[in-house]
């Protein structure tokens, strides 16, 4: 950094040099193509995301399809919220959870466009979870969990399937799809990334 910079300057270089990744996504619900734009910041994690940590060419087809993921995420959260009178556009929720390049990111989404919109507007900012630093026995302890969960977020956090955490337990599909959605009841989430966003982030 340049040490004949004022304040100010120094601020703006900080805030461009470490620029926060997005994807803003206009779904046009019509015969019009949807459009995307993105920094390249959320092009690199995207990208490594695609295969397996290794950095892929992206076409707009394929980060068109992460957006509409996380549109029908967002979209079921925010019902969700409207429901139990909540404002579901005032804050980023976080809606996904996926690995890139050894790395965890967290997706939060925002609807930019007004209520009954035909036209909407999304936000997804991407955020680095890092894990490294959580004490995850303090987060059981908080939660009470019981061991048998904590085994299971164990391996949730280890981004296997259910039908995984099912075998490594020698359970059945069934018996970790119940625990599942006790979790989600107990931490007060919605879906697997909701209960690995609560432990890691506290959030």
């Amino acid at each position: 950094m340049n040490n004949n910079l004022t304040e100010k300057e120094k601020e703006k270089e900080i805030k461009i040099s470490n620029p926060v990744p997005f994807v803003l996504y206009q779904y046009r619900g019509s015969r019009q193509k949807d459009e995307c734009y993105y920094n390249e910041e959320a092009l690199d994690i995207i990208s490594f995301a695609l295969d397996c940590g290794k950095k892929t060419e992206m076409s707009p087809s394929d980060i068109t399809t992460f957006c509409l993921k996380w549109m029908k995420l967002l979209d079921k959260k925010v019902n969700g919220s409207s429901k139990n009178g909540d404002d579901p556009l005032l804050s980023a929720e976080l809606i996904d959870i996926f690995n890139s390049h050894r790395r965890r990111y967290g997706i939060r989404g925002v609807i930019m466009s007004p209520c009954g919109a035909k036209e909407k507007q999304y936000l997804f900012l991407l955020e680095r979870i890092c894990n490294d630093n959580v004490n995850l026995q303090k987060a059981f302890r908080q939660w009470k969990l019981t061991p048998r969960e904590r085994e299971i977020i164990q391996l949730l956090i280890d981004d296997r399937c259910n039908k995984e955490i099912a075998r490594s337990l020698k359970l059945s599909n069934n018996t970790i799809k119940v625990y599942m959605k006790l979790l989600m009841l107990k931490l007060g989430v919605t879906g697997r990334a909701g209960v690995v966003a609560r432990l890691l982030t506290g959030k």
